[in-house]
């Protein structure tokens, strides 16, 4: 499977787990094919379910330029929702906070506190962590065997898409 699933998917899979929390089930969808030059899925939808019981949803395109919903552009994005607030990643160098806490209430209501992330060279600091592994033999942030797992769950997220049901990834998360 070469898709987009695979291509973008496995990052955002990834990026879930480090989030959220490890992945129990995976469930997606392709819509029908658009761009024919592609061998697999241009756009598709998953949903996870986490082991902390979490749900989450991954939206991979390459058909779609621009997306406007109601909370603005949603072209690589990040939200989180939870009982005390969400946060929101609206761009690389923003994350948004909105939270009902009770220690960050304005006069008994929701707050929104904007938080800049300073620009930085991702590559250059992610070669940097690695070298530094190397020479103390510390295990990467993201090791071989985060990434296996950010790959059983995108093959998880194909077999889903061919059968039509949920796939339980559960069994997996156990390994580690």
């Amino acid at each position: 499977k070469d898709g987009v699933m695979m291509s973008g998917g496995i990052h955002d899979f990834e990026m879930m787990r480090m989030v959220v929390g490890e992945i129990t089930s995976v469930h997606a969808v392709k819509a029908p094919q658009r761009l024919h030059d592609m061998r697999s899925d241009d756009t598709s939808i998953a949903t996870l379910r986490f082991a902390n019981g979490a749900l989450g949803m991954l939206v991979e395109s390459c058909t779609s330029r621009r997306l406007e919903t109601v909370s603005g552009k949603e072209v690589h994005t990040l939200r989180v929702d939870g009982e005390l607030g969400s946060l929101y990643s609206p761009d690389p160098r923003s994350l948004q906070l909105y939270t009902t806490r009770e220690d960050y209430l304005v006069e008994g209501r929701a707050t929104r506190k904007d938080i800049h992330i300073p620009e930085s060279d991702t590559f250059l600091l992610e070669v940097l962590h690695f070298l530094k592994c190397l020479h103390t033999g510390q295990e990467p942030n993201t090791s071989g065997r985060s990434q296996r797992r950010s790959l059983e769950l995108v093959l998880a997220a194909y077999r889903s898409m061919d059968t039509g049901v949920p796939e339980d990834v559960s069994y997996a998360a156990a390994l580690d």
